[in-house]
């Protein structure tokens, strides 16, 4: 648990708050508000007001989940995931007796650990990283991890026999 004399351990900015309620409204719009309202249980002008951050609504969690489940729109997790410093990795579902998820899966991660070297190369060769390059590099990193992730898991899948 954090040491609340210090402050929080995460630096999180009010724009990157905004971008996560911005991408649920998004995926709210996208499938109908009025038919997610009544699927949730809300009416959909209160939907509507929370979403919009209107004074005297606030939009909680188990709105929000239920909004990332229903629509399936999971772009304001993965920006909460990234603002906390964390990768967003989907799990793929395996089949035990079709390669070829785990084949395309392992050819993603061989390009994505290519394209991170390539980055890191170009970054590299000034002998200096500065923080645009060092992001990009890092961006490029994080997709090497979530190829990795999915490989990981197509593996485990066949170790459940």
């Amino acid at each position: 648990m954090a040491n609340q004399k210090h402050g929080p351990r995460i630096t999180v900015r009010e724009a990157d708050v905004q971008r996560v309620f911005d991408r649920l409204d998004v995926a709210a719009k996208q499938y109908g508000c009025e038919s997610l309202a009544g699927r949730i249980g809300k009416a959909q002008s209160t939907l509507r007001n929370e979403l919009a951050g209107l004074p005297g609504h606030k939009l909680g969690i188990i709105t929000a989940i239920q909004i990332l489940a229903w629509t399936g729109d999971l772009a304001a997790l993965d920006s909460l995931e990234e603002t906390l410093g964390r990768v967003p990795v989907e799990f793929p579902r395996s089949k035990k007796d079709d390669p070829a998820p785990l084949m395309a899966a392992s050819g993603r991660l061989a390009r994505e650990f290519g394209e991170h070297l390539a980055s890191l190369g170009t970054a590299l060769m000034d002998g200096v990283v500065d923080a645009t390059e060092a992001r990009m590099c890092l961006r490029a990193l994080d997709e090497v991890v979530k190829a990795a992730m999915t490989v990981r898991v197509h593996l485990e899948g066949l170790c459940d026999e």
